[in-house]
């Protein structure tokens, strides 16, 4: 799975074999693009920081992430941003190592909620 996301220019273009362009402020591409899409129309591109998008970002990859049906996940953070002056570049460690582990915790939280909600069900 691949995910653009742009907060400011340069910004991210579809371009379609029928000579239209669309401009995006983020977009997926890849297995679970449905599903990226969709919780990356719930962000509000225009007030989040790139750092704060970075931690977005990770959190939708490890949520969509099927540890039985797919390969082992491995997470590459790269952002065109002011802090980068505006060059493609990967996204400092400390920041990536954060975002990474905010979104395994994530993913263990709303993994451990499913299992509470299934052990009621089953005494209901």
């Amino acid at each position: 799975m691949l995910i653009f996301v742009c907060l400011l220019f340069p910004f991210p273009f579809s371009l379609v074999v029928f000579a239209s362009a669309q401009r995006y402020f983020a977009t997926a591409v890849g297995k679970s693009k449905q599903g990226s899409a969709s919780e990356l129309e719930k962000l509000d591109f225009t007030k989040l920081t790139v750092a704060e998008g970075v931690k977005h970002l990770a959190r939708i990859l490890f949520k969509l992430h099927d540890e039985v049906k797919d390969k082992a996940l491995d997470v590459e953070l790269s952002w065109v941003c002011d802090a980068s002056k505006r060059l493609h570049v990967t996204v400092p460690d400390d920041i990536a190592q954060e975002a990474i582990r905010l979104a395994k915790d994530a993913k263990k939280k709303e993994e451990m909620e499913d299992d509470d909600d299934d052990d009621d069900e089953k005494k209901a």
